[in-house]
């Protein structure tokens, strides 16, 4: 299940974002969208803490927009869906 919704804040200098999700059902669900964010080429590490609803992420370039990021979310369901299908 992905996120229904995120904010977030930013240091560019250190390319680290801490947004607020919402919406995973599950901490099941929750790491395992983390480990698909981990796989992505321009995240150096993704960290979800699903009980305080923050999404850790540090970016080895440019940092992601949240339309970007909801876009990544979107993908990762798309796959999920089709895997358990």
């Amino acid at each position: 299940m992905s996120p229904k919704n995120t904010s977030w804040r930013t240091n560019k200098m250190a390319n680290k974002v801490i947004y607020h999700i919402s919406g995973f059902d599950c901490p099941h669900c929750a790491n395992k969208c983390e480990v698909f964010l981990n796989k992505q080429d321009n995240i150096e590490k993704a960290s979800l803490d699903f009980n305080n609803e923050r999404l850790y992420v540090t970016y080895k370039d440019e940092v992601l927009s949240n339309d970007e990021l909801l876009s990544l979310f979107n993908h990762y369901k798309t796959e999920e869906e089709l895997i358990t299908a």
